[in-house]
């Protein structure tokens, strides 16, 4: 066999197996696998949400309250200062039902909280109010986010 056939089959295997490696990415890219029965039963969906605006906001701390979730946080994106205490309640699904900012001037956040008979209370720090550089932060909301007492 001279060296002009060589190249040549040499160039139709390269061409073939480069054909063959196109099919396999394809079929492996765009074919969903099959999941199997037993599997299928086991699986839920998992959906991710956020929640904020354009500037940092941080969620801290979640309660449960029956069918209701509320996080508590900090939010540079909304209130009255450079960071403000930041709470949302959602429903089950994630779904906002209302939000609420608290705090001043200055760096505010709420990181706990529980539910109580009448609503929530949240704790965290601030510099906008108090006398020192930071302090203790409480607020009580009533279940519709209403602010009974700071």
């Amino acid at each position: 066999m001279d060296f002009k056939k060589i190249k040549e089959y040499s160039t139709l295997i390269k061409a073939l197996a480069f054909i063959v490696f196109a099919v396999a990415v394809f079929f492996a890219i765009y074919r969903k696998p099959e999941i199997p029965k037993e599997l299928k039963e086991n699986i839920r969906e998992v959906v991710f949400r956020t929640y904020g605006g354009k500037m940092a906001d941080t969620c801290w701390n979640v309660i449960r309250d029956g069918d209701y979730f509320i996080i508590i946080g900090e939010t540079e994106s909304f209130g009255f200062g450079k960071k403000d205490g930041y709470v949302v309640k959602t429903d089950k699904n994630g779904d906002v039902i209302w939000t609420r900012c608290f705090g001043g001037d200055g760096d505010d956040a709420l990181i706990a909280g529980v539910a109580t008979d009448d609503g929530y209370v949240f704790c965290g720090g601030t510099n906008s109010f108090g006398s020192g550089e930071t302090d203790g932060y409480v607020v009580a909301i009533d279940r519709d986010g209403e602010k009974l007492w700071e």
